[in-house]
């Protein structure tokens, strides 16, 4: 939803950030406990320079923190319900806070389904029915006007949402779990703080399907040692459940494509550029021997400078705790889903 709200802005999902391992937001709409909002990624080895694509695929919690900042939370939480969802994402009489995009407000897998059939639908919103068909005495099929549907986001930017998350499951934190074969799907992980939530929300342009795994029974037991996993991340069961139902659901579909998106005025950037990588030192060569008078030496060249390349972040670090949230939603970057269902 922070990623949504960020191509109504038109930002560009190839500008660079910088994502260190901490992070603290001064902006006093993100204060928190009376303080800067301090947070982490849920391994050093998600810290690097990211473009706002990659950090999606990799769900890099501090690229997206400043994002949530740029943007507005209010407006993350604007998207989200005009999105499908229906539950308030902030506490009575507060206004939506900054770690919405980690996610602190629970949710529920019919509205988060609601919401990514939206992205399928190129930012058409039609609410989630459970009538297949109504048949009148004789068993004929009455004909439906159904929802007619709602254009809640423009096509182009609900486009270029579904790019970016099919990077998850082509290379990021979905991979290899979520993929299809013969299709491009799009989707996200979610993994709660100490693993007491784990969702994979995904779609096909026909079909968007949503999984929550946990214990209905409370939000604090962990799903540790489940089927042979140590720790339950929204890459590992949820997606092998989102793989192996939508194999079954889409074996008679045609595999579509979704819409190629323009990326033209979408142009914006982080507010504070990311630094460049400074060039690794140059190594002098080794002086070469004494060469024989029969021979003329080959000095060896010194190597290139090579810019510190971007980390590619693991897709099974758990995430990091944000402040203050107690689980998280599935959302733009770490970002997935971790809010338990009600």
């Amino acid at each position: 939803f922070t990623l949504t709200a960020a191509m109504l802005d038109h930002f560009s999902l190839q500008s660079v950030w910088y994502g260190p391992g901490t992070i603290t937001i001064p902006d006093p709409l993100c204060f928190t406990n009376g303080g800067p909002w301090t947070l982490s990624n849920a391994s050093d080895s998600e810290a690097g320079i990211f473009t706002l694509a990659q950090a999606t695929a990799h769900s890099v919690n501090t690229i997206f923190a400043q994002l949530v900042t740029a943007v507005g939370p209010d407006k993350v939480a604007e998207v989200a319900h005009d999105m499908g969802i229906r539950s308030p994402l902030h506490a009575p009489g507060y206004p939506p806070p900054c770690s919405i995009t980690l996610g602190v407000e629970a949710v529920n897998p019919l509205e988060m389904t609601n919401a990514y059939a939206t992205l399928a639908a190129n930012g058409v919103r039609r609410w989630a029915t459970p009538i297949h068909s109504v048949t009148d005495a004789s068993g004929q099929v009455i004909p439906q006007t159904g929802s007619k549907g709602k254009q809640v986001i423009p096509a182009n930017d609900a486009a270029l949402v579904t790019s970016a998350l099919q990077g998850v499951i082509s290379g990021g934190t979905g991979y290899p779990n979520a993929l299809l074969s013969g299709w491009h799907p799009a989707g996200k992980t979610g993994t709660a703080q100490n693993y007491v939530d784990a969702w994979f929300c995904g779609y096909v342009p026909q079909l968007a399907t949503c999984v929550w795994v946990g214990y209905p029974k409370n939000d604090t037991t962990p799903l540790t040692n489940v089927e042979g996993y140590s720790a339950v991340y929204g890459g590992t069961i949820p997606a092998r459940i989102w793989h192996d139902f939508m194999v079954q659901a889409i074996a008679h579909m045609q595999p579509k494509d979704f819409p190629t998106p323009s990326t033209a005025g979408y142009t914006v950037g982080p507010p504070t550029p990311a630094p460049i990588p400074a060039p690794s030192p140059s190594k002098s060569p080794k002086p070469s021997p004494s060469p024989s008078p029969s021979l003329s030496p080959t000095p060896s060249p010194s190597p290139s400078p090579t810019p510190t390349p971007s980390p590619s972040p693991s897709p099974t670090s758990p995430p990091p705790t944000p402040a203050p949230a107690r689980r998280r939603l599935l959302a733009g970057a770490a970002i997935g889903s971790s809010a338990r269902p009600r």
